[in-house]
């Protein structure tokens, strides 16, 4: 994940990427956007690639190239505490409001996992701008469930002052993700980091 601290970027993806840009003894220059912007960046061609803990899925292959995974991401489907919702069989989900940040993963996971197993569909979600203004409507019972990544959960939870327990959790690799790059036999060299 990639992360701004006293006007400076950091974190693991960047000391990734530099190293593998030093390897080439190649230069960049980031750019800094929200994260819906960030793949549309790369996807229309105005970026070369994005970083930040992107998860790797069969629908962002379609617009972006992507290295080896170099991280799994897990990710929560979490609810307050006090109110102990436990999902034990995806079909229980229907009887909940999930909430999320627009144009996340947990769109994709839901339209290609939950909705064509009946289990809930796209529509019944509540999306929102962040994943802070997700967890403040989970804390003010706007929403029964929201979908969060586990390793950012740490820090709202702090910040938020939020007691939750996971109901459900997913895991999916990521990458650094590169524009797309076509030639008549196939695509041309993606970044391979191992």
């Amino acid at each position: 994940m990639l992360f701004e601290k006293d006007g400076n970027y950091t974190g693991i993806d960047l000391e990734i990427f530099k190293g593998y840009c030093k390897s080439r003894a190649c230069k960049f220059q980031i750019t800094a956007y929200d994260w819906l912007g960030m793949l549309g960046a790369v996807s229309s061609g105005q970026a070369d690639v994005a970083f930040s803990a992107i998860s790797i899925t069969d629908k962002r292959k379609e617009v972006m190239d992507f290295s080896n995974p170099y991280f799994t991401s897990t990710w929560q489907l979490i609810g307050l505490k006090n109110r102990d919702i436990r999902i034990t069989d995806l079909s229980q989900l229907n009887k909940y409001t999930i909430g999320y940040p627009r144009g996340s993963v947990f769109d994709d996971y839901v339209k290609t996992v939950l909705q064509p197993k009946g289990y809930y569909s796209v529509e019944q979600v509540k999306l929102y701008p962040s994943p802070t203004e997700a967890l403040i409507a989970l804390k003010n019972r706007n929403v029964d469930l929201v979908f969060v990544d586990s390793v950012m959960l740490v820090n709202y939870q702090k910040s938020l002052n939020l007691s939750v327990s996971s109901s459900y959790q997913v895991s999916l690799p990521c990458g650094i993700g590169p524009r797309k790059a076509q030639r008549d036999d196939g695509p041309v060299d993606p970044i391979a980091i191992t």
